[in-house]
């Protein structure tokens, strides 16, 4: 995520000030147009083939979940399409357009590294974002309304029953203050500032929220983010920031960090605390630059585009550009396997999410699911013009 900190801070510096009060409304906001989709295909013949690339997965549990692509009606970076799944991402469903406001489009398009632009906290309740602007849906998707925060969102994510906004804003010599915005069916509620500046990364399990990594410390919180406690991380100087966090079970924390990047490879360590942060041992490091050795067996090909975990034994990494892959370790993070998913073409590239055993990441045109913890994948299409 700390890639894009820059971007975001710039586009939060030009952003207007939060409309907290809104309410929901069964017709479009000024600042958001939401259509039913059709399925009928275009019947243009000098249109080439339309790519839709995935900018957000969501899973309420191991059956129900919302698949989130670009639309390829023009406004690039601004027009998507919404899907819906009742049989685990085997099969989808369009169910509407969402389109957000003009100026989200000058942030980092959905799909960045680490970004997952779609969260449903339930079959109805669900939330999509860009930029400033955070779109509601307590309807499954069918209508939203429009929310404007002050800053820009870095991240959705549930906890205890509701969703939560993770909102960067500018700040002095370059860093960036964060907060955590609840995402309430009406309107936003009051802001809960994070503890620390270059906060990359906020998972939750349960009413346990961990971020970080920052400030030499992953910080835990216990009650929704009202109070934290630092543990203390092993952060190096070369490292260049927390690209993803991810918990297992309460307790069972997974980090992946980049330590370096250029020309479509970095190298990346793993690290895994079974305790809640206390104690932290680094499983596997990909040796590049010379300026790091080898730990275990990790790829320095490619950017960690997201990270899942299973278990105590069993996480997920989805590595995007240049090439397109998930990885999995079923001994606790020392052997990652390599399992080839057709590449992106060098876009960027959503994550991966799991529930359970099942997983689920997108490719092109597609969902790509797991339902053995991410040894096996099968390709299931969206619909496309």
């Amino acid at each position: 995520m700390k890639r894009w900190l820059a971007a975001l801070v710039a586009m939060a510096a030009a952003s207007a000030g939060c409309s907290a009060g809104a309410t929901p409304s069964t017709t479009s906001s000024p600042r958001s147009t939401i259509t039913a989709s059709s399925t009928a295909a275009s019947t243009s013949t000098t249109v080439p083939p339309c790519v839709h690339y995935g900018a957000g997965l969501s899973f309420v549990n191991e059956l129900d979940g919302f698949a989130m692509f670009s639309d390829c009606s023009g406004a690039a970076g601004r027009r998507y399409r919404l899907y819906a799944s009742t049989d685990g991402g085997a099969s989808w469903r369009p169910v509407a357009r969402l389109s957000f406001a003009a100026r989200a489009a000058s942030v980092p398009a959905p799909g960045g590294f680490g970004f997952n632009h779609l969260s449903f906290v339930s079959r109805s309740f669900g939330v999509a974002y860009l930029g400033d602007e955070i779109l509601v849906t307590t309807d499954a998707g069918l209508r939203w309304h429009s929310e404007a925060v002050s800053g820009v969102v870095a991240k959705i994510f549930t906890s205890d029953g509701a969703a939560w906004a993770v909102v960067l804003r500018p700040c002095g010599s370059g860093e960036c203050d964060t907060s955590v915005v609840p995402v309430l069916l009406s309107r936003l509620g009051a802001p809960r500032p994070l503890p620390a500046h270059y906060v990359t990364d906020v998972v939750a399990f349960g009413r346990t929220w961990y971020a970080g990594p920052a400030n030499k410390a992953l910080w835990v919180s216990h009650d929704l983010g009202k109070t934290w406690q630092p543990h203390a991380f092993p952060i190096r100087r070369n490292l260049v920031g927390a690209e993803q966090i991810a918990a297992a079970r309460a307790g069972v924390v997974w980090v992946a960090c980049e330590l370096a990047i250029s020309a479509g490879a970095e190298a990346k360590s793993i690290f895994l605390s079974l305790n809640g942060g206390l104690t932290w041992k680094e499983t596997a490091q990909a040796a590049a630059f010379n300026i790091t050795r080898s730990i275990g067996q990790l790829s320095a090909t490619g950017y960690v585009a997201g990270m899942a975990a299973v278990s105590a034994r069993r996480a997920v990494l989805r590595i995007g550009s240049p090439v397109g892959r998930i990885e999995v370790s079923r001994d606790g993070g020392v052997v990652w396997a390599v399992l080839g998913i057709p590449s992106d073409g060098g876009s960027p590239t959503f994550g991966v999410e799991c529930v359970g055993n099942s997983c689920w990441t997108s490719g092109p045109n597609a969902v790509y699911r797991s339902t053995d913890g991410g040894a096996h994948w099968s390709r299931s299409a969206i619909w496309t013009e």
